[in-house]
């Protein structure tokens, strides 16, 4: 904790200060210097000075970085791992009240419930998010006699199921921000997850599948690779019908990138209705998928729209990117949709099953 951290500095600045004078010492003593004119000389109190700053930027330096160290190991509840990778539950917060768990995967986040307000949708999926956005303004949402139907391509902790049935109020107080909504047709979700570890957690530790479930939606989740599971269903005669199918899998440093080619955008299509929405989460520190994205959107004939929300830190949402691919002319001329609007880069390199490379995406300045 803090008050621990505070001590073992106080500890280690008289030492680092002690072995400072030290190595002074011994310096001057190779030099063959006497004491009197080493240490009285202008020449020395600069370099006193220089050795002070340096052994104090280096002492501060340890301490933050192992105080953050112990912070992230203090608030680790549960860790595991799997041929997927290790998976790790955490707390989040101020201090040891933490008041958010999160569900981490390495060290990219996927997801997190605040443990008062349960039916938030937190970090990458609020509703100034470009999936925000698309699951508000569907010309079909509000359609009371016909059931809205969101596939997601992974489940995280399953946050994504908080618009099933309910009502986002952006700018309400908190108690009113998310309000259940009852349907004469039930919302349909139906989450791909690859890693059952996930699916287990997600159930388990999160309530976001659970909540849905009771306020009247349906909830699936569906275990294995999402496009080979969308292919079979598409072989079976079960093409989904979805009004809105969000892409959210390219987060990690791992990217599947069978899941941005041309034959993938032609499964996704095949799942939509006439005025669906395909959604894809870009948000990533080490590739740039959006020019990757505008080039399938042409090749597939798709308006796309990049949204890059702010940040809302009163409901932990976290500044995102994602692109949202159309033939809606109604989504498409509702000027909602464009408050957080980017302009789109030009087109990159048409990724296919047989040519396809991250060096297209990766960036190489921050």
């Amino acid at each position: 904790n803090f008050t621990s951290w505070q001590s073992s500095m106080a500890r280690a600045l008289p030492i680092s200060i002690g072995l400072l004078f030290l190595s002074l010492e011994i310096w001057r003593r190779m030099q063959g210097a006497t004491a009197i004119d080493w240490w009285s000389s202008n020449r020395s109190a600069a370099r006193l000075g220089v050795s002070a700053v340096l052994t104090l930027g280096l002492v501060s330096l340890v301490g933050a970085l192992n105080w953050q160290i112990q912070s992230a190991g203090d608030r680790v509840i549960e860790q595991d791992r799997n041929f997927y990778g290790v998976l790790s539950l955490q707390g989040r917060g101020i201090g040891a009240q933490w008041n958010r768990l999160a569900l981490n995967n390495g060290r990219i986040r996927h997801g997190e419930q605040h443990q008062l307000y349960k039916s938030w949708p937190t970090t990458y999926f609020g509703p100034e998010t470009g999936i925000g956005v698309a699951i508000k303004n569907h010309p079909n949402r509000d359609n009371v006699n016909r059931q809205f139907r969101v596939g997601v391509v992974g489940l995280g902790a399953g946050t994504l199921a908080t618009y099933a049935n309910a009502r986002i109020n952006s700018g309400e107080s908190n108690d009113s921000y998310v309000v259940p909504q009852e349907r004469v047709n039930p919302d349909y979700f139906r989450f791909y997850e690859l890693n059952p570890m996930v699916t287990q957690w997600a159930r388990q530790h999160f309530t976001f599948l659970q909540d849905a479930h009771e306020r009247g939606a349906n909830i699936d989740v569906f275990e294995g690779d999402a496009r080979i599971v969308m292919e079979q269903q598409i072989g079976l005669g079960e093409e989904q019908q979805f009004d809105v199918l969000a892409i959210d899998a390219f987060s990690s440093d791992a990217i599947p990138i069978h899941l941005l080619t041309i034959e993938s955008m032609q499964i996704y299509l095949a799942h939509l209705n006439e005025e669906g929405i395909l959604a894809f989460h870009v948000t990533n520190r080490n590739v740039d998928l959006i020019p990757i994205v505008v080039s399938l959107a042409r090749a597939i004939g798709l308006e796309a729209i990049h949204i890059e929300n702010y940040a809302d830190a009163s409901h932990f949402v976290d500044s995102t990117d994602w692109i949202l691919l159309t033939s809606s002319e109604t989504f498409l001329n509702n000027p909602a949709v464009y408050l957080d609007e980017e302009a789109l880069p030009l087109p990159g390199p048409l990724w296919t099953d047989d040519s396809s490379s991250l060096f297209d995406a990766v960036r190489l300045a921050y």
